[in-house]
C-alpha cells in the first residue's frame, strides 16, 4: 500500500488533469486503499481550494462510506464554486441520500441554472418531502430550460404529490 504522502500526490495529479478519464480512475484506487484513501480524501477536502480539484474529491466520497462522507457532502452542497454543489448533487443522487436530498432543497432556487435543474432532477427522482413545491417553482423561472425541466418531471410525476 502508498504512504498516504505519495497517495495525496498522485491522487491530486489525477483530480488536477483536465480529462475526466483520468480523474476517475483514481477513485477505484483511493477505495482499494482503503483508511489511508479515506484519510487522502478528507486531508484533500480541508486543503485543496482549486474547484477543478474540490469536484472530484466530491465524487470520491460519495464512492466511500463511513460517518465522513454526509459531513462532506453538507459542505460540498454550500461550497461557493458551482463545479463542487454540481458534483455534490449528483453523488446525492447517485447514492439515494434522501437526507441530503432534503438538504439540497435550497439549491432548487441557486443562482445557477444549471444547479437548479440538476437538482430538480435529483429532487423528483428521490422526492423528499417539499420537492413538488422546488419543481413547481421551476414553472415560472427564468431560464427556459429550467421551465421546460420543471414540465417534463410534473408530466412524469403527475400523480405523485408531496
Amino acid at each position: 500500500m502508498e504512504a498516504p504522502a505519495e497517495l495525496y500526490v498522485r491522487a491530486r495529479a489525477a483530480f488536477a488533469d483536465h480529462r475526466e478519464p483520468v480523474s476517475r480512475a483514481m477513485m477505484p484506487m483511493l477505495s482499494m486503499a482503503g483508511a489511508t484513501g479515506v484519510a487522502v480524501i478528507r486531508q484533500m477536502w480541508k486543503q485543496e481550494n482549486a474547484p477543478s480539484i474540490r469536484r472530484w474529491v466530491v465524487e470520491a466520497a460519495g464512492a466511500g462510506s463511513g460517518r465522513w462522507v454526509r459531513p462532506l457532502l453538507r459542505q460540498a452542497l454550500a461550497d461557493p464554486a458551482m463545479t463542487v454543489r454540481l458534483h455534490a448533487i449528483l453523488v446525492i443522487g447517485q447514492r439515494r441520500d434522501h437526507v441530503l436530498a432534503a438538504e439540497a432543497l435550497p439549491l432548487a432556487g441557486d443562482g445557477s441554472g444549471g444547479i437548479r435543474t440538476n437538482c430538480l432532477a435529483m429532487l423528483a427522482d428521490l422526492k423528499p418531502t417539499g420537492w413538488r413545491t422546488a419543481v413547481e417553482a421551476g414553472l415560472v423561472d427564468a431560464k427556459p430550460y429550467v421551465r421546460a425541466q420543471s414540465q417534463k418531471i410534473l408530466a412524469k410525476n403527475e400523480h405523485s404529490r408531496a
